[in-house]
């Protein structure tokens, strides 16, 4: 089938599993919930419907529809005003009106003032600081002794001349600000860390983790609403060179095994990160799992993969994501699975509100 005609299928079929009458029911302005939507309206109009953060709103306000709660439904920049109420929206670098290469600049400073405004925010600022915000993450990590690669925060060349005698090659330097395998390299000496974090800083980059390299050829990816392990599946690299264990370089995708042993591990670090949701990247020296859990990164915004059809459960999952296929195909199994964890989500919120 052809692929622009999926995606027609795909966008209507977005459009229907949300219950439109309900929703004009349900939204008042008299409410304390707003839910904050398309925060740049009308600018980007293809970009937002045929984007990840429109999936995320329509999740975001069938949920209140499906919990039976009121909203005012707040759509474009009018919120600066705004004091005292409930708003809840969806991270995104549709904020980035700017388009700072520091995406999530704009939007903690506008969660920021809304704090001070006597809103309350969901997700709240605390938990806004860990999106790709690489640089803030590892602060947090190192302040609750939660173990993760040796990790050096640098600026600029000077900074890494400080850190010279206690590198170790190959390493990876990551930018700050990126999400998935985006900005991660991997350096085989010095002067090749001092050329590459050189030219970023001319790009307008200027700040990067420098990290000690681990012997692994798989991490395991776990989401967690609350205390409910919701999603998880291992990221397996086919071959035996480093590279990013993303599933768009070719990775296998296992959604069966998991350490039962550390579930309580992974949710009490949750919880001392003031994360109410997040996605961890996870991953074991030599892949041993008996040994102390590494915790490579840490996100309240995540793009959840669902599992895979048996079918074609041995191919890689990028394979399975160019599948051309109605009710298998990776971007349905996709849509419903972004609605379901919203909804986990929501609930949560809603019944901190009531607490």
């Amino acid at each position: 089938m052809n692929r622009k005609i999926l995606l027609v299928f795909y966008f209507f079929g977005l459009l229907l599993k949300v219950n439109w009458l309900k929703i004009i029911k349900l939204n008042t302005r008299m409410s304390d919930n707003i839910l904050w939507v398309y925060q740049l309206a009308p600018n980007g109009f293809h970009a937002y419907f045929f984007d990840n953060t429109f999936l995320n709103d329509l999740a975001l306000v069938q949920s209140f529809v499906r919990s039976n709660t009121n909203f005012n439904l707040r759509i474009g920049l009018n919120i600066g005003k705004t004091s005292g109420k409930n708003i809840f929206y969806t991270i995104s670098k549709d904020f980035n009106a700017f388009g700072l290469l520091n995406h999530s600049a704009t939007l903690i400073h506008v969660v920021a003032e809304l704090e001070k405004q006597n809103n309350t925010l969901f997700p709240s600022l605390n938990e806004l600081k860990y999106w790709e915000n690489k640089s803030f993450m590892h602060r947090k990590f190192e302040e609750l002794k939660i173990n993760c690669p040796k990790t050096w925060i640098v600026e600029n060349l000077e900074d890494l001349e400080l850190i010279n005698l206690d590198l170790k090659f190959p390493c990876l330097l990551k930018e700050c600000n990126s999400s998935g395998a985006a900005g991660i390299f991997k350096v085989d000496d010095y002067k090749g860390l001092y050329e590459l974090i050189n030219k970023k800083n001319q790009e307008g980059k200027y700040e990067f983790l420098v990290q000690l390299l681990i012997n692994m050829r798989k991490d395991l990816r776990v989401i967690i609403v609350g205390e409910e392990i919701v999603l998880h599946y291992w990221r397996i690299n086919q071959g035996f060179e480093w590279k990013p264990t993303s599933t768009g370089h070719g990775s296998k995708v296992d959604f069966i095994s998991f350490p039962t042993q550390w579930k309580e591990r992974f949710v009490h670090i949750l919880k001392a990160l003031e994360l109410r949701t997040g996605a961890f990247d996870v991953t074991w020296e030599n892949d041993n799992l008996d040994t102390e859990p590494i915790i490579l990164e840490v996100s309240p915004a995540y793009m959840p993969n669902p599992p895979i059809p048996e079918k074609w459960k041995d191919i890689p999952y990028s394979q399975f994501k160019d599948k051309l296929s109605i009710k298998n195909s990776y971007r349905n199994r996709y849509i419903n699975i972004v609605f379901t964890l919203k909804q986990k989500v929501v609930e949560l919120y809603l019944k901190e509100l009531l607490t």
